[in-house]
């Protein structure tokens, strides 16, 4: 119980957040609800009204997802989407209107408009096999909270390092004026024996609505998991005392911020694997950008080039980033339990334990009847044999087709770690 205790202060005092993640994460949720109903809250550059549009800005925009990091979001960390819409358009304006053969053009002039009204507005994604459809207003909600049922995904999902959330934005904006319409017509009276012909003003007031349709599409990244841990040194669990280089891949399909490596409530390493900058985008949203800069105490992390799919070696097949940590192991001879703990970028933790007999080989005599003296493994001590007198009697041999398996896995377990070696980058 002391020693459970004892490892779980160990990773209290390693774990620890992304902090940039987590402050872009606040930042984007504070800025919510100025996102829906601004003139121009995305920057977006104006354009010159019309009658057909009298809209300078008219825009529906996925902003983002909350967490996110580059273009990646994790299922385990309930993500929201953070979304905007803007309209502007000017107090009064005079458009022409079209002109006649007979008369000139006409004048509309537009004033008094109305406050923009966001109508017809849903977000629309889909997630493996399932699709979704939520009716939004022009007040929120804002972020919006997406459901990603990973039951619902397909095995193409998993041939590919990420998932695909693909998402679309519509809505309609509009606006209402009041006008006042100049239009010329034609009329013509008779006088006398002539047929007298001019152009009239007509004048009209009224109130005119304004509409445009909006959309926008975005297609993002989501970690689904899993990862799993592979031992090269030592390959079975046991080992002898003193100094080793422990070695590990792990297969991962969520990126690691840390990896911490504890054996009985002692820390052996830990490293953060990537380094975090914030930066802030035209919706005033901060985003979040990674590199893999590994800095850590006595453990040493590099990454692949490219995924892999090592299906003899996980229990689910599907594209793994490997990342092999090596980290030095001085430890007493007994029983040992190693924990290893992989910290995502958005919370998220697996950790994987592995108990190791560590021994100290010791002298060995034979027994008073010099007859062959077994001992058996312990924790502490592997196990030995002292030979009888060689008996005159033949011994019996190690059957040849024995020989061969032996050989043939010695061999295979080599390659199996040489295949892993071209995918490091340093």
């Amino acid at each position: 119980m002391l020693k459970e205790l004892a490892f779980l202060l160990v990773l209290c005092t390693c774990s620890a957040a992304v902090l940039q993640v987590q402050e872009a994460s606040a930042h984007n949720e504070k800025i919510a609800s100025s996102l829906l109903g601004a003139k121009n809250a995305c920057i977006e550059e104006k354009r010159q009204p019309s009658l057909a549009d009298v809209f300078s800005v008219a825009q529906i925009k996925i902003v983002t997802l909350i967490p996110q990091v580059e273009n990646v979001t994790s299922d385990q960390a309930e993500p929201k989407l953070l979304w905007s819409w803007s309209a502007d358009f000017p107090d009064s304006a005079t458009f022409l209107l079209d002109a006649t053969t007979e008369c000139p053009a006409g004048f509309i002039e537009i004033f008094s408009p109305g406050n923009a009204s966001l109508t017809e507005a849903k977000l629309v994604y889909h997630y493996g096999q399932e699709k979704k459809e939520i009716l939004l207003k022009k007040d929120g909600p804002n972020p919006v909270m997406l459901e990603l049922d990973s039951s619902r995904l397909l095995e193409k999902d998993f041939e590919q390092f990420y998932a695909v959330l693909q998402t679309k934005l519509s809505g309609k904006v509009s606006v209402e004026y009041s006008y006042r319409k100049t239009e010329y017509r034609l009329v013509c009276q008779q006088v006398g024996e002539f047929e007298v012909c001019g152009c009239e003003a007509k004048v009209s007031l009224g109130n005119q609505a304004f509409e445009k349709n909006l959309e926008d599409e975005r297609e993002f990244f989501v970690e689904i998991g899993p990862v799993q841990e592979l031992w090269l040194n030592p390959p079975l669990q046991k080992r002898l005392q003193g100094i080793q280089d422990g070695k590990i891949v792990l297969f991962a399909r969520r990126m690691p911020s840390r990896i911490s490596i504890s054996s009985n409530g002692e820390k052996l390493g830990s490293a953060s694997i990537y380094s975090f900058e914030k930066e802030v985008g035209k919706c005033r949203q901060m985003t979040v950008k990674s590199s893999f800069e590994p800095k850590g105490e006595n453990l040493e992390v590099e990454k692949a080039n490219k995924t892999v799919f090592p299906f003899q070696l996980v229990e689910k097949n599907a594209s793994y980033l490997p990342f092999y940590a090596e980290f030095v192991w001085d430890s007493e001879k007994g029983k040992k339990a190693v924990q290893i703990l992989f910290e995502d970028w958005f919370l998220g933790n697996e950790t994987f334990s592995r108990d190791f007999s560590v021994r100290q080989p010791g002298p060995f005599f034979p027994n008073q009847s010099k007859e062959i003296a077994l001992i058996p493994g312990t924790d502490e001590m592997p196990p030995a044999a002292y030979p009888a007198i060689e008996s005159k009697e033949k011994r019996a041999e190690l059957p040849d087709v024995a020989i061969v398996i032996v050989f043939v896995g010695v061999v295979g377990a080599i390659a199996a770690v040489m295949c892993l070696m071209p995918l490091w980058s340093k």
